[in-house]
């Protein structure tokens, strides 16, 4: 179960990764739109969850690393 966790966890930092990027581009490209205020809080949005995926994995990683030393 746990290495289900650690693929979604990894898949969802990508995708948040990719929007994030995506969005970003579009706002080098309209500086001047009303809706570039949206954008900027999807962006922030998209950073926020992707470092969130990332400390959720790292967290993950110490737990089952500790746990296998215990083992040992």
């Amino acid at each position: 179960m746990i290495p289900f966790f650690y693929a979604l966890l990894f898949e969802l930092k990508i995708l948040f990764y990719f929007f994030k990027k995506v969005i970003s581009s579009k706002l080098l490209v309209e500086k001047k739109k009303k809706n570039t205020i949206i954008k900027h809080m999807i962006l922030y949005l998209f950073d926020n969850m992707e470092g969130k995926c990332q400390i959720l994995f790292f967290q993950m990683n110490k737990k089952v690393f500790l746990n296998t030393t215990k083992m040992m």
